[in-house]
């Protein structure tokens, strides 16, 4: 599937990648881990209301190290927001 991702496009396709749920997949999104970063797809069925491209990049110039923002949304081709990619952070959540 192509995708805009910061003006550029990309190919993602969520039916050839591997659901990751330790990056926090849940009702709203479906969670893959793709190379170093973590790139989330809202499902067909969301009913929440999606984050739209405005406050995407808004919390992706919020600089925290205890939050981790999205960094960058992906649009379809109509430029209507499907999911948004994050950093990836090794076994984040999990007990030491």
């Amino acid at each position: 599937m192509l995708f805009y991702e910061d003006g550029k496009k990309v190919r993602y396709n969520p039916y050839d990648m591997k659901r990751d749920p330790s990056c926090g997949a849940g009702t709203e999104v479906e969670a893959y881990k793709v190379n170093d970063k973590v790139v989330k797809f809202y499902k067909r069925n969301c009913k929440k209301i999606r984050m739209d491209k405005k406050t995407c990049n808004a919390l992706s110039k919020i600089d925290t190290k205890r939050i981790l923002m999205p960094e960058t949304s992906l649009l379809d081709k109509k430029r209507n927001i499907q999911g948004y990619t994050m950093e990836y952070i090794e076994d984040i959540g999990k007990d030491s």
